[in-house]
């Protein structure tokens, strides 16, 4: 793929177009949030705007937006817990939600089983078709220990619902 010029806003509305249901439904996963979601797919693609010139084309783009969107996410994750912590006392924490549990109900029970860090690994596998060596580099990970939580998440969910295989 073609680095995009940074003047050329017809070919990076293709790139929005192209990836921006997968950078929502990654962000849904982390955020449990439609609104937050949202916004943050939002803001992936805008910093995705400004940093076009730091994507050299050495491996996927969509490796590249996806680590993108995770440091989005970490960010946003950061500044609303100190924001929670700082009003813990003086109100009720939000509830969180999911608007995947409607869409993909089996999906949600699976994932249901794993912790936060397991879900997003095996988003970024399956959902996204990411190879063990570019979820590694966006999770600043060995693709070894990528691979060997994948097979652990997949091993809770089969024991947890006695899947065989």
């Amino acid at each position: 793929m073609q680095v995009v010029s940074l003047n050329d806003s017809e070919a990076f509305a293709v790139l929005v177009r192209r990836y921006q249901a997968k950078i929502l439904l990654l962000h849904r996963r982390l955020a449990r949030d439609s609104g937050i979601a949202e916004d943050l797919c939002q803001e992936t693609f805008f910093r995705a705007w400004d940093k076009m010139a730091t994507y050299r084309g050495n491996g996927r783009f969509a490796a590249w937006l996806s680590k993108l969107a995770y440091n989005v996410f970490l960010q946003h994750y950061r500044k609303s817990s100190r924001a929670i912590e700082a009003s813990l006392h003086s109100e009720e924490l939000p509830e969180r939600t999911s608007e995947l549990a409607d869409e993909l109900p089996d999906l949600e029970r699976l994932l249901d089983v794993l912790n936060a860090e397991e879900q997003l690994l095996l988003v970024l596998n399956y959902a996204y078709g990411l190879t063990n060596d570019e979820i590694g580099r966006v999770l600043d990970q060995p693709a070894g220990t990528v691979k060997s939580h994948i097979f652990r998440a997949k091993a809770k969910i089969r024991q947890r619902y006695r899947i065989e295989t």
